[in-house]
């Protein structure tokens, strides 16, 4: 079995991982073939290089987006509470007195106070890019999203190249009728070779 790529393949930035199709530029290409005879070519390349570049984040959006499950794992999680108001059900069968009885009662309801202060703490804070970038590097520890990352790269850049190619040999096919569709004909047809 080969061995899997090493780390140095994968970026250890998560930033590295945005997108490299903006909007604004598949815009700027959308525009600049309205109208014209190439406007349906120009609209599928500007369509393949997006679902390409978002492709190419999904380790990025993966990332961002696990702050958000956290909040919403915080948002609720009632387990705390819960335990405490079960506690509290059952102090009587401890046999406490009076006294120690509400000393523990008091104690579990400003444990549940507690709790559900530090939880709309967490929830109203946004996570530091620090830890983002922590989390980033733990994954990237993982053998298989070494491998997953170098796939998705491969995949990326092939549908970029695979996408750039087929609009020359569609563009060219526009203007000359002809179908040429593999790289030595459309180098040659452009003058290239």
């Amino acid at each position: 079995m080969k061995t899997p790529p090493p780390l140095a393949f994968c970026s250890e930035l998560l930033s590295d991982y945005g997108t490299f199709m903006p909007d604004p530029e598949g815009q700027r290409l959308a525009k600049a073939a309205e109208g014209t005879r190439f406007q349906a070519h120009t609209d599928e390349l500007i369509a393949a290089w997006r679902m390409a570049s978002y492709a190419r984040a999904m380790p990025w959006v993966m990332a961002h987006s696990m702050p958000g499950a956290v909040r919403a794992a915080l948002a609720n999680s009632r387990v705390v509470s819960a335990v405490l108001a079960s506690a509290q059900a059952k102090i009587h069968t401890l046999g406490l007195g009076r006294e120690d009885a509400a000393r523990v009662v008091d104690l579990l309801q400003r444990l549940g106070q507690s709790e559900q202060a530090a939880r709309h703490e967490a929830l109203a804070q946004d996570p530091p890019k620090q830890m983002l970038q922590a989390s980033w590097r733990s994954l990237l520890q993982e053998e298989a999203m070494r491998m997953a990352l170098h796939a998705s790269e491969q995949q990326a850049f092939s549908s970029l190249y695979f996408s750039y190619e087929n609009f020359l040999g569609r563009l060219i096919e526009e203007l000359t009728s002809k179908w040429l569709f593999r790289t030595p004909d459309l180098l040659k047809a452009l003058g290239c070779s």
